[in-house]
Formats: structure tokens, C-alpha cells, sequence
């Protein structure tokens, strides 16, 4: 089943456009376009000559932003990417603006994550660049968001991706869970194999893969910076209370 794209636009910010004008080639296309539709209602984008840039083709058109969310605040940004979607044949495309079709799949997420995008066909989601290039294929059977790191589930192991820079390729983990150490601060505690560590929203490590098991301490008092943030940690030699710092306090005797 398609997402709604008038569904899907309003809540990431994106106006959706669904009607009258002319038409004629557009021969210095434009960031800059507006949408349009013709006589049969299919919806295309001319820029500021009345040329069309991309031709009226499409059921649905919108413009796809870069997309960040602020975890502190939640609010969201978008900044123009040059980059339209639509919608015709049951299927959703990705568009440049010059009307040149990079990528099509049966659904799109609508938000540029750096320079990939999430697709979905049938039950199964994949990873492409913004050109259409696979970088992880359509074979992903769940995904999770975890704020705002994409998990995609692929043969027994999690893909991590930092949507809100998305310049780097995914890093393969075997295990990934939230720890909201705070509203204003997210980490994630990841195994490799049979060791854990910590990454911080940035898919950055802040504590080594060296540990048997972790899991975030109970805090008594809000947590105003990270270095107040404490995990019980397993090790060969037993449990311990262990900051980001890396410092140690056993707690068995």
C-alpha cells in the first residue's frame, strides 16, 4: 500500500499539490519551479518562464526538502534540495529538477536523509542513494527509528544510519536499543558480537565495544549534561557503575 503523500507531506512539513496552466519545454530549468497542473489535472513544475521543468506527468508533486529535526526542541527545518516526488502508475518517483527521474519505488519516505533515501516494495524497505545507487537492497525485513538514527533489519543484523547528517554509509551492529538518558540527550547501547558499547546520536562511539552487558543506571536527578550519565556494566572481572568518562565503580564486593 502507498503512504499518503498529502498524509506524509503535512506531517514532515511539505505542501502537496493536487491542480491549470499551460504547456511548453522548458529549456533552462530551475530550483526555483512552481507546481502546476494541465488540462488532464497531471501535475508537473515550471520555473519562472512558464517552462515546464518537469513535465505534467504525475498524479501528485511535491518538493522533498532536507529534513532535520531538533531532538531538544522537536522542531523541524527543512532547507530546499532541488529534489521533487510524484506519484503516477501506483508507484513514487524521485525527480531532479530539471525534470531528470532518479529513482522510483512502490513508496518513498519523503525526506532526504543526507543523500539517501528510505524505499519500501511490498513488506521489505531498502536504502538508495539520491541518485538511485542500492546501498542496502529492498530485502531489509523491519526498520526502527531510534530518535533520529534509521535501523534497518537486514540478515540477522541492524544498519544504522544518522538521518540528520546522512554522509556517512551505514554501520553494521547485531543488536542496537535506545537509552534516553535524558529529553535532551540520546545514546544508543549496541552490541557487536558479544560485546557492548555507546554511541551518541551521531553514530560517534563515546564508550568502547569492550563490555558484556550494559544498560543505563536509574537516575535520581535530571541529567543536565552527559557526564552525569551512568551505566551498569558487565566485564569478566564483574558489575560496575561506569560514566562516559570511563571511570569505574565496582559494585560487587
Amino acid at each position: 500500500m502507498l503512504f499518503s503523500f498529502a498524509l506524509l507531506g503535512l506531517l514532515l512539513g511539505c505542501p502537496v499539490w493536487s491542480h491549470a496552466q499551460s504547456y511548453a519545454a522548458s529549456k533552462t530549468p530551475s530550483t526555483l519551479l512552481s507546481p502546476r497542473s494541465d488540462a488532464q489535472q497531471r501535475w508537473g513544475a515550471q520555473d519562472a518562464n512558464q517552462h515546464w521543468a518537469i513535465a505534467p506527468l504525475y498524479d501528485t508533486l511535491y518538493a522533498l526538502p532536507y529534513t532535520r529535526f531538533e531532538t531538544q526542541t522537536h522542531q523541524v527545518h527543512h532547507t530546499p534540495s532541488g529534489y521533487w516526488m510524484g506519484e503516477r502508475d501506483g508507484q513514487q518517483w524521485v525527480l531532479h529538477a530539471s525534470g531528470r527521474v532518479l529513482l522510483k519505488a512502490e513508496t518513498i519516505l519523503p525526506r532526504l536523509m543526507g543523500r539517501f533515501v528510505l524505499i519500501k516494495q511490498g513488506p521489505y524497505w531498502g536504502l538508495r542513494t539520491i541518485s538511485g545507487s542500492a546501498v542496502l537492497p529492498t530485502r531489509c525485513t523491519q526498520i526502527q527509528w531510534h530518535g533520529d538514527v534509521l535501523a534497518l533489519q537486514h540478515q540477522g543484523q541492524w544498519h544504522l544510519l544518522d538521518a540528520q547528517e546522512g554522509h556517512r554509509y551505514p554501520q553494521t551492529v547485531d543488536e542496537v536499543r535506545l537509552a534516553p538518558a535524558s529529553p535532551r540527550h540520546q545514546l544508543l547501547l549496541v552490541r557487536r558480537g558479544q560485546q557492548w558499547g555507546v554511541l551518541n546520536e551521531r553514530l560517534v562511539q563515546v564508550l568502547p565495544f569492550a563490555y558484556q552487558a550494559l544498560e543505563l543506571a536509574p537516575h535520581t536527578t535530571p541529567i543536565e549534561h552527559l557526564t552525569q550519565v551512568q551505566f551498569i556494566a558487565q566485564t569478566a572481572d564483574g558489575r560496575g557503575l561506569l560514566t562516559l568518562n570511563g571511570d569505574w565503580t565496582p559494585l560487587d564486593k
